[in-house]
């Protein structure tokens, strides 16, 4: 099934499963089981980046006549293709589990600093080649990333300072949340656009060459 009305849905859906992350953030409370409200937090994550997916699959863009991008860049595109949404998968697991006490706050800060590498340069590597919703996902991603690294901080200070942080900066690590889902999903469907039109260097003259294909 596809269409605009398919599309609206998926946007609406987004919007409900992203109010549903921040949401499970703010009712968190002590003295439930740990474990369980981390998979809980996790899944709503996980729920979004899907449904972001359905959103690119869903769009007229998708469905429009396909553009080669070229991959000739190290790392190259389409294995950041790959890392990329397992990175900051890997990173938002981590962070539920530290909102809910299972791990230290030092493996949750660590790969946020990885996470933050891998998702900018895959969003900086496909800014030159890229064209149309690639390139507006890609500049998503960087802004993202880089909004989320002062939230990050925010975010810990709150938690540090317990019930003396004021409400702007318990306002922040809510946001902080969010913003992590959406670079999930940003990061997903940028993917997803990556591991359908980029095309190895070698190859690109030829196939930009072909009829339909578009330098």
């Amino acid at each position: 099934m596809s269409g605009p009305w398919l599309n609206r849905l998926c946007l609406v859906l987004c919007a409900l499963a992203l109010g549903m992350v921040v949401s499970g953030a703010l009712t968190a409370r002590a003295g439930g089981d740990a474990g369980v409200e981390t998979a809980l937090a996790w899944t709503g994550h996980v729920l979004f980046a899907g449904l972001a997916l359905a959103l690119v699959f869903s769009s007229t863009a998708w469905r429009a006549e396909r553009v080669a991008v070229e991959d000739s860049g190290f790392p190259s595109l389409r294995s950041l293709g790959w890392v990329a949404p397992v990175s900051v998968l890997a990173q938002v697991a981590l962070g539920a589990a530290y909102r809910h006490k299972l791990i230290g706050a030092i493996p949750h800060v660590v790969w946020a600093f990885v996470t933050a590498i891998v998702v900018m340069l895959a969003g900086a590597f496909a800014l030159g080649p890229a064209q149309g919703q690639l390139r507006k996902i890609s500049m998503g991603m960087i802004g993202a990333a880089g909004a989320q690294a002062v939230l990050g901080v925010t975010a810990l200070l709150s938690r540090m300072t317990g019930g003396e942080a004021g409400p702007l900066m318990k306002a922040a690590a809510l946001m902080h949340v969010g913003t992590g889902s959406l670079i999930l999903g940003l990061t997903c469907a940028w993917a997803a656009w990556i591991l359908r039109d980029a095309e190895p260097a070698r190859g690109s003259q030829k196939e930009l060459a072909a009829p339909g294909r578009h330098s």
